[in-house]
């Protein structure tokens, strides 16, 4: 029994490779059919010696790759662990520093210096109830650009 496969399926190199294997004792080309025949019993046993040779060759490899994912799932929990604590920590600076207190005077020197009109300014100061603080500052800078945007 002859294993066929079609000429287009094949390279002239391709069956060079078969002849120098040394699995194949006889290749049988047909030149009318455009097919190329190897007895059957030898197409399997070198089937065989072949996923052997890939299974001994991918088996290390994929163990190794396995170990790669193993190390780079812990480096990046670790990394993970590291960013949310700098993050933590970069948040305590700025929530200490945006609600830090500061004088009048100052909070009123900074809204000037954004362009804020006097006016406007009294309006926020007049009757204040909440304290002065760079966060503050901030959201009034803010509303009152978006406010000057739109207009």
């Amino acid at each position: 029994m002859l294993k066929k496969i079609s000429y287009k399926n094949i390279t002239i190199k391709q069956v060079e490779n078969l002849i120098k294997s040394g699995y194949f004792t006889e290749i049988i080309c047909d030149g009318d059919n455009k097919t190329i025949g190897v007895a059957e019993k030898e197409y399997i046993e070198a089937e065989k010696k072949i996923r052997k040779m890939l299974d001994d060759i991918m088996k290390p490899v994929a163990e190794a790759f396995e170990g790669i994912a193993k190390t780079l799932s812990e480096i990046s929990a670790d990394v993970a662990d590291i960013t949310k604590k700098i993050v933590d920590g970069v948040f305590k600076v700025i929530n200490s520093n945006w609600n830090k207190k500061i004088s009048k005077k100052k909070f009123i020197k900074l809204l000037q210096s954004n362009g804020i009109q006097r006016n406007d300014i009294n309006k926020i100061v007049q009757g204040n109830k909440e304290k002065y603080t760079y966060l503050r500052y901030y959201d009034i800078v803010t509303k009152f650009k978006k406010q000057n945007n739109k207009t």
